[in-house]
């Protein structure tokens, strides 16, 4: 479209007047991450509460101080404002604690078309327009696409709202690309993209990290979640060899892995020599790393994170936390009972791509013990969960469960072996209490 300046110059306007399309009823959609809209945007929406009613907003990964995060002020507005999240960041906990906010059980591969179906207005930060007219998701792709492809073909959208930043990286990716005739209202604001700092492991980190880099062979293809034990893995994968990254979310430090030779993405079946992902949250070195970098490819999540996909990879070695994990080896890694801690994510469609893959390896880690705010010390291996803890990974597709204790595997064995697997790296003060349980639950007495 050789016009296209002069149709971005029609569609910029200001935060208020782009927020005055939506109309009550509405849902508010936000990019996953650094995708989603300043604070600025949601700022002018809530300046609109007096003429507004029944506004859900909805988002993912909450990376920016958001007013919808503070519940003094959901409360304030009286009700007219709902936010639901399928995730569960620091930020978010105290929504979540205080019944401001709602959850969204998802994984990553219906998420979109789940939100494509319900989201009214999309808003989303974009990278200023290329010479084609095209705005770039720069480092977050997830839903956006399935999203904005949706309007007239079955989805809800009616209104698309970008807002342009010119610190935001061009990355590449097929996905990544969305004309400026699609959207409605721009917004210019050159904001700073949220990043963050890699999380110094500590000593129990260490030990786990190095239970895992034992696991991980060279030529494998890797997909690594947030925390100290991912930094701790991350920071001795340089001796490795021919590695590949296929994952949700490309994790700080694969840059540095990249310029010393261990990730090469080279015995990739899919996207060969590139690293693979959905969203880039990081460092500043980690942003330049994939700006307009050929060898980084963001994509809608449902591709980074269909089974079918994943499972093409051999030894396809998926890396995530957990909070506990049951005898019988269900894994807990987004609730806590009714307390929403983080999101489940992809990580049930990774370990089952894991065990489709040929030399595959699913792994969750965790501490073998946990304190409350009281001093009191509970086991994160437990006999079964609590009332309200959702299960992330069932017992079906469990594997490698990792402790500062050692590496249980669980694939292979019955419940009795796993119960007797996962107590021996549980922390040495609960293992009798376990026994008792094991003995109770999973003995034949006769």
């Amino acid at each position: 479209m050789s016009n296209w300046k002069d149709l971005y110059n029609s569609k910029l306007t200001t935060f208020e007047d782009a927020v005055k399309c939506i109309k009550t009823g509405d849902t508010v959609l936000g990019g996953v991450g650094p995708g989603n809209v300043s604070p600025d945007m949601y700022m002018a929406l809530f300046g609109r509460a007096a003429e507004l009613d029944n506004i859900t907003i909805f988002d993912a990964i909450q990376v920016r101080g958001y007013p919808y995060l503070s519940p003094d002020l959901i409360n304030k507005l009286g009700g007219k404002f709902t936010h639901i999240s399928g995730y569960g960041t620091p930020a978010l906990r105290q929504g979540y604690d205080k019944k401001t906010t709602d959850f969204y059980p998802t994984g990553a591969v219906e998420t979109d078309v789940r939100l494509r179906k319900r989201a009214d207005v999309f808003m989303v930060m974009v990278a200023p327009p290329n010479d084609q007219g095209f705005l770039n998701l720069g480092l977050s792709s997830f839903m956006a696409p399935e999203v904005i492809e949706g309007r007239g073909r079955g989805g809800a959208l009616k209104t698309l709202i970008g807002e342009v930043n010119e610190n935001m990286p061009v990355v590449y990716g097929s996905d990544q690309w969305v004309h400026i005739s699609e959207f409605d209202y721009l917004v210019e604001n050159a904001s700073v993209i949220p990043a963050t700092q890699r999380e110094a492991p500590g000593e129990k980190e260490e030990i786990i990290g190095k239970y895992v880099l034992d696991l991980i062979e060279d030529g494998a293809t890797l997909q690594i979640g947030w925390g100290g034990v991912a930094e701790a893995v991350i920071a001795g994968l340089d001796k490795k060899k021919d590695l590949g990254i296929h994952t949700e979310m490309i994790p700080a430090g694969v840059d540095k892995l990249v310029e010393k030779g261990a990730v090469t993405n080279m015995n990739k079946p899919i996207n060969r020599g590139i690293s693979t992902a959905t969203v880039c949250f990081g460092d500043q070195d980690l942003y330049e790393y994939a700006r307009e970098n050929p060898s980084v490819n963001l994509c809608r999540g449902s591709k980074t994170n269909s089974i079918a996909v994943i499972s093409q990879h051999p030894k396809m070695t998926c890396i995530n936390g957990a909070l506990e994990v049951t005898l019988a080896g269900e894994v807990a890694a987004h609730t806590s009972g009714h307390r929403v801690i983080s999101g489940a994510g992809g990580q049930l469609e990774f370990m089952i791509g894991a065990q489709y893959s040929e030399g595959g390896k699913g792994i969750n880690l965790l501490h073998s013990t946990r304190t409350d705010k009281e001093g009191n010390v509970f086991s994160n291996i437990v006999p079964s969960f609590i009332e309200g803890t959702q299960v992330t990974v069932p017992a079906t597709y469990s594997d490698y469960v990792i402790t500062e204790y050692g590496v249980a595997q669980l694939r292979y064995l019955s419940r009795r072996e796993r119960a007797a697997a996962l107590i021996e790296i549980a922390h040495p003060d609960f293992r009798e209490e376990l026994r008792a349980s094991m003995k109770q639950h999973f003995y034949f007495t006769g």
